[in-house]
């Protein structure tokens, strides 16, 4: 089982890298408030920000910080616990924060939404991967080892 830990262990290393792209993108590609009238009136966001600043630079270093953790702690969890319903319960809570996302999409915290989404999907390939080999694993035409 050890292929299944390494894998959720890259999952939550593409959230990073997934996380550090968005955060370089200007805000405006994720603020509703940019595309009416191109002016920043997000909720949390630093009082010099404008369209053109960096999601990371427009957003308090807290708000950035649970953005990161709601898409990154997860399948670190899962790698951790390594059990198949510790997998499953990492997904369900990552198509809750998908969903969470989506609630608030003119927003910045669609970013959650954005990668949450296709960890979900990996995540459900991963548990059915985790599940294949632990039957293979029990049959009773298994090779001892």
């Amino acid at each position: 089982m050890k292929v299944v830990r390494a894998v959720w262990v890259l999952v939550a290393m593409l959230a990073i890298a997934a996380l550090v792209w968005a955060a370089l993108e200007p805000i405006a590609w994720l603020s509703q408030s940019c595309s009416k009238g191109w002016v920043l009136s997000e909720p949390s966001t630093r009082p010099a920000a404008t369209c053109e600043t960096s999601l990371f630079s427009a957003l308090e270093t807290t708000r950035f910080a649970l953005l990161a953790a709601l898409v990154v702690v997860p399948p670190l969890v899962a790698a951790a616990c390594n059990r198949l319903w510790m997998s499953g319960v990492v997904v369900m809570a990552l198509i809750a924060i998908t969903g969470f996302g989506l609630s608030r999409w003119p927003t910045y915290w669609l970013v959650v939404a954005l990668i949450g989404a296709p960890l979900a999907f990996f995540g459900l390939i991963l548990i059915l991967i985790h599940l294949a080999m632990k039957t293979r694993e029990q049959s009773p035409n298994a090779p001892v080892p």
